[in-house]
């Protein structure tokens, strides 16, 4: 014998041996697709806002320095970025290495892989812009402050209390 009911506000699945959620309620719907839309909107202004003002900053110091000395500075900072990124990635999976054969939990380490490794993708991205956020990621005394941001924000969303779906046995 199976029955639909409602546990709080959430819907469930009862039968004689086991409750099952299997929807969440109306807040915790809303709140996913509000953060969803806010996410997707960040990303259109990352992907034009960026490039538009990359473009623009490429115009201007080209008609200052030339198109060619600014075609070769990008070029350069790219290729210098993924060497020192490179360089930096593989101390910091050393320091990985070490912290877990000391029975550590290397999270310092990880973030820094993560902040090391995003800024190895901006500096592969051409600009002037994306090239001073991936140098300035890549200073291991500025990454400091995004490592003690990040691991706030990681701390916030994951300290929080989320319905989820759960299964109570009788």
């Amino acid at each position: 014998e199976i029955s639909l009911g409602l546990v709080g506000s959430e819907m469930c699945i009862r039968d004689r041996h086991r409750l099952v959620l299997i929807l969440p309620d109306f807040h915790t719907l809303y709140s996913q697709h509000t953060s969803l839309r806010l996410m997707l909107l960040k990303l259109f202004l990352a992907f034009t806002i960026i490039p538009i003002f990359e473009i623009y900053l490429l115009i201007k110091i080209g008609t200052v320095f030339g198109a060619l000395t600014s075609i070769a500075l990008v070029i350069f900072t790219g290729i210098l970025g993924a060497y020192l990124a490179r360089i930096q990635g593989l101390q910091t999976l050393f320091r990985i290495q070490e912290s877990l054969r000391e029975g550590r939990v290397p999270s310092g380490e990880l973030l820094d892989a993560l902040l090391i490794g995003v800024a190895g993708l901006v500096l592969l991205t051409p600009g002037f812009l994306t090239d001073t956020i991936g140098f300035i990621l890549l200073v291991p005394s500025s990454r400091i402050v995004f490592k003690s941001w990040l691991r706030r924000q990681i701390e916030a969303r994951y300290s929080r209390t989320r319905p989820e779906d759960v299964i109570i046995e009788q």
